[in-house]
């Protein structure tokens, strides 16, 4: 508990707003109602904390021992529902249990920020950085894991690598990458610099400096005058971007008209992509 100025006021076991103390050498129940009601009642290894029913977890429940915590629903003393494990050593996974095991798609978050979503049922899985960017996608199990090698995965990740290529240099406003100042920019009060790093290895980049921000755009086609096929393409690199991101980004539903733009959880990233005189243009900001 903190105060105001984020001061540590008391820090432990809580009950219903109060600092207790837990003896886990007496495996009984020690607050509330363990039989038919809400208490806390030590297990071995731990205590759980929530609703009871015949003496059993019923409801909304925690389990907390030494391996980690296990917090959601529960019924007849089993996690059964959406719940949240998180490991001693930090990991976080969300998922639907059934009789405490985790079923069907879940979601692993790890201490250092990456993750995983994956399928129980059909054992397959991607990995995403801390960004929440593809690294690589396959099946398989926790020791063995085998990625996927088709051609279409290929130039997905590839896509995928170069968006985490270019954030890697965000921290720096992208200045490590901008080179040459090009003289005419395209709208007053804007500066455009050409790229030294190209995305995916084959398409040339410009870093825009806006308002002090600086961001890339990037040409992913040249001049498309058919207006179904640039709409097709267009559509292709929307469906890409759905892939190589994580479900933390979402698509912006206020978008300018004629542009899609994903944002990630905290919309302190956005990659927009729109069509710009018969080309498809992709910006990372």
């Amino acid at each position: 508990m903190y105060d105001a100025d984020n001061v540590e006021l008391e820090s432990g076991i809580f009950f219903k707003g109060n600092l207790v103390k837990v003896d886990t050498s007496l495996k009984t129940c020690q607050f509330g109602d363990c039989e038919n009601g809400f208490g806390l009642k030590v297990v071995d290894g731990g205590y759980i904390v929530g609703n009871f029913k015949n003496g059993l977890s019923e409801g909304l429940s925690e389990l907390a021992t030494t391996q980690g915590t296990l917090y959601g629903y529960y019924r007849a003393g089993e996690a059964n529902g959406k719940g949240i494990a998180i490991s001693d050593q930090g990991d976080y996974t969300l998922a639907n249990f059934v009789d405490g095991l985790a079923t069907g798609k879940y979601e692993k978050i790890y201490a250092n920020g990456t993750s995983l979503e994956a399928n129980i049922a059909d054992k397959t899985g991607s990995f995403y950085n801390a960004d929440d960017i593809l690294i690589q996608s396959g099946g398989g199990t926790q020791t063995v894991f085998t990625e996927k090698t088709d051609a279409g995965y290929l130039e997905l990740k590839a896509f995928a690598k170069s968006l985490t290529d270019f954030y890697g240099y965000r921290e720096s406003n992208f200045k490590e990458i901008s080179g040459d100042k090009i003289s005419a920019a395209a709208e007053p009060g804007l500066e455009r610099f050409k790229g030294k790093l190209l995305f995916q290895n084959r398409y040339a980049t410009d870093i825009i400096a806006a308002h002090q921000n600086m961001y890339v755009s990037v040409y992913l086609s040249g001049g498309i005058a058919d207006k179904m096929d640039r709409a097709k393409m267009e559509a292709s690199y929307i469906n890409a971007l759905r892939k190589a991101l994580g479900k933390h980004w979402k698509k912006a539903q206020d978008a300018a008209p004629g542009t899609t733009v994903f944002q990630n959880y905290d919309k302190s990233k956005q990659i927009i992509i729109s069509t710009d005189k018969n080309r498809i243009k992709m910006e990372i900001h």
